[in-house]
């Protein structure tokens, strides 16, 4: 593993910590959590997926920039056409969400797609290295 490599799937990782920020209000929706800011916790979620966004993007990048792309291998398709229909639900999340704060249940499929998304995205790249 090179240090391209490495450093994008520490990038990786920091887009997730910043993709719980982002999926936290529909936790607190599923679980019937009373909160008292709830007007701050949906700045915390905005932080979070402008912060999810930029580092999935670097984490695109610099995975593709690594060199170690397999073009004659099929499952390198599935797993970066994974990540990109990730990353383009979480821009169009960005773009919308001021509307979505509003309506709370349209937000949370969003985030369900997008947690569906990334499950599969992780899952592709472990289930395929076996």
């Amino acid at each position: 593993m090179n240090i391209a490599s490495l450093l994008a799937n520490i990038v990786g990782v920091l887009s997730f910590i910043a993709l719980i920020a982002v999926i936290y209000p529909s936790v607190i929706d599923v679980f019937k959590i009373n909160v008292k800011y709830k007007r701050g916790i949906l700045k915390i979620s905005q932080i979070g997926l402008i912060a999810t966004t930029s580092l999935g993007l670097m984490h695109g990048l610099l995975m593709t920039q690594g060199g170690n792309i397999d073009f004659y291998d099929l499952n390198t398709y599935w797993v970066y056409l994974g990540g990109v229909f990730l990353f383009n639900l979480v821009v169009f999340l960005a773009f919308s969400f001021s509307q979505l704060k509003s309506d709370i249940k349209r937000l949370n499929y969003f985030n369900y797609a997008v947690l569906f998304l990334f499950v599969c995205h992780i899952g592709q790249k472990f289930i395929f290295q076996i």
